[in-house]
């Protein structure tokens, strides 16, 4: 799993069509989760492109879209502690997409937090994970590494993408130190 060390872009998480105006949660039909497996993945070469491994993509659910569920026993409580984020994540509700690029969720940030990684970037970014009793609210980490929650239309909101890259020739260690490097 590689997550970006820094936010690439600005945009909503989800166009201001839906509720109201404030935008969806859900990551299967958000334009985010669009443009990030079309145009930004298109960038790559395809070298990179050969890297990345398409991936079946356990994603959380608010309560408007549990008729989706995969699986999952209970909705998933929030609290904006890194260390504690991800606390009853295994048991949420769930679907699952497939995707090449997706954004890290409170998974993926809480364990980056008990290693040590620096979860903070310049600027606020979104998580996959949503709001359980809001259907437009989705999980923010703020600047200060606290994660809050915001509207899914807001477009001052930082990307921060996430691969998961199978093997290849490789310098580095991964670490922000000594990142990864393609061998040509």
């Amino acid at each position: 799993l590689l997550i970006c060390s820094s936010v690439i872009d600005m945009q909503s998480f989800s166009k201001s069509e839906v509720n109201d105006g404030y935008g969806s949660n859900l990551w299967k039909d958000s334009s985010l989760r669009n443009w990030l497996n079309t145009e930004f993945y298109n960038a790559f070469n395809s070298q990179e492109k050969k890297l990345i491994l398409d991936c079946k993509n356990k994603y959380l659910l608010s309560l408007k879209n549990l008729h989706l569920k995969k699986g999952g026993e209970r909705d998933f409580y929030w609290t904006h502690i890194p260390e504690l984020v991800d606390r009853g994540y295994e048991k949420a509700y769930f679907d699952i997409s497939t995707d090449r690029v997706f954004l890290p969720d409170v998974s993926d940030i809480s364990y980056a937090f008990r290693i040590g990684a620096d979860i903070r970037r310049n600027r606020p970014y979104w998580l996959e994970t949503p709001y359980f009793y809001n259907p437009s609210m989705v999980r923010v980490v703020f600047r200060d590494g606290y994660i809050y929650m915001k509207d899914a239309s807001l477009e001052d909101i930082g990307v921060v993408p996430a691969i998961r890259i199978g093997r290849g020739n490789f310098r580095g260690s991964g670490s922000a130190d000594d990142p990864y490097r393609l061998d040509s």
